[in-house]
Formats: structure tokens, sequence, C-alpha cells
């Protein structure tokens, strides 16, 4: 009988301790339904966040969102580059049709250019403005034309501003009415060269 208890006790204790397993296990359990339930919460509490921010985010943008609006802005920004750059074709093909009217004004008035390829800037930096005008008259048949001028000794840096240089032009001729004569708005003639 001693063996019969004995067997007994030890079968009590084997349930015991697998009923002790078994709540520990389910309390394990338990709590990792807890932890799992947590963050699903919080996940789910994150996704509503991002949700409300881009709602939000597309209540400031008009209903899209900022890669939607990113893309329409490039777009709008492709767009305008090429409208741009068909300006700027027009605006070279204009200056080109200008060059072209220029020159064949000059080759019809037997202008030969504006005299700067005759002439040494160099040369005229050292010059009065007087003989400087003397010397771009002799490269160009005797006339100067008050624009080319201007922009010859503007290249031979006699000043750095145009406006001064035209004014220092203008200012030479008329003290100088023997020796340059007008022929119509901006362009003179050298009537004689001094002695």
């Amino acid at each position: 009988m001693v063996e019969s208890t004995t067997g007994a006790e030890e079968t009590k204790a084997r349930l015991r301790e697998l009923a002790e397993q078994q709540l520990k296990a389910e309390e394990e359990t338990l709590a990792r339904l807890r932890e799992l339930g947590e963050q699903q919460i919080r996940a789910e509490e994150e996704a509503l966040a991002r949700l409300k921010g881009e709602r939000e985010q597309r209540r400031m943008i008009g209903g899209r969102t900022w890669e939607e609006e990113t893309l329409t802005r490039l777009q709008n920004a492709r767009e305008q580059e090429r409208r741009l750059e068909a300006e700027m074709a027009r605006l070279a093909d204009y200056r080109k049709a200008l060059e072209r009217s220029l020159e064949l004004d000059r080759q019809m008035r037997g202008i030969r250019g504006d005299g700067g390829s005759l002439l040494d800037p160099e040369s005229l930096k050292r010059k009065s403005i007087r003989n400087a005008l003397f010397e771009i008259a002799a490269a160009n048949d005797g006339l100067v034309i008050a624009a080319s001028a201007t922009q010859i000794l503007l290249d031979a840096g006699v000043a750095t501003d145009r406006e001064h240089i035209r004014g220092l032009i203008y200012s030479t001729i008329y003290h100088n009415k023997k020796y340059f004569k007008k022929e119509r708005a901006g362009h003179y003639r050298v009537a004689s060269y001094p002695g």
C-alpha cells in the first residue's frame, strides 16, 4: 500500500506540476497577447495619425498629396523652360536679322564696318578724344558714327561709362566744328584734318 500511496502522490505532484506549467504558459500567452494587442493599438494609432496628417496636407494643398503637387510643379517648370528656350531661339534669330540689316545698311552707304578692325584700341587709349575721333574717321572713310565711336572708345578703355564717352564725343565734335560737319543725326564727316 505504501507503493500505491507513493504512486498516487507522485501522480498528484505530477498533475500539480503540469497544472502550474499550464498556468504559467497561459500567463505567458496572455502577457504576449496583451503585448501584441498594445503593439496593434500603437500601429493603428500611428496609421490614423498619418492619415490625419495626409488629410490635413491634402486640405492645405488643394486635395493633392505632396508628391502629386511636386510632380505638377515639375511639369510646370519643364513647360516654362521649353517656352523660354523657344523665346531665346526667337530672340537669337531677331538679333541675327538685326545684324544682317545693319551690315546691309553699311554696305549700301559704303561704310566699312565700325572701323574697329582697322584700329588698335591701345593706341586710342593714349590719345585725346579729338585725335581718337580723327583716327576712327580715317579708318571709316572720313565718317564718324557716334554710336560706333562710343563702342570703340568703350572697348579701348577710355572710360567705363557709355554715357560719359558719348558726352565726350559730342562735346569734342561741338567744340571742333571746323573739323567735323554733321551729315545726319549721329553721323559726322571730317571736313579737314588739323594742320
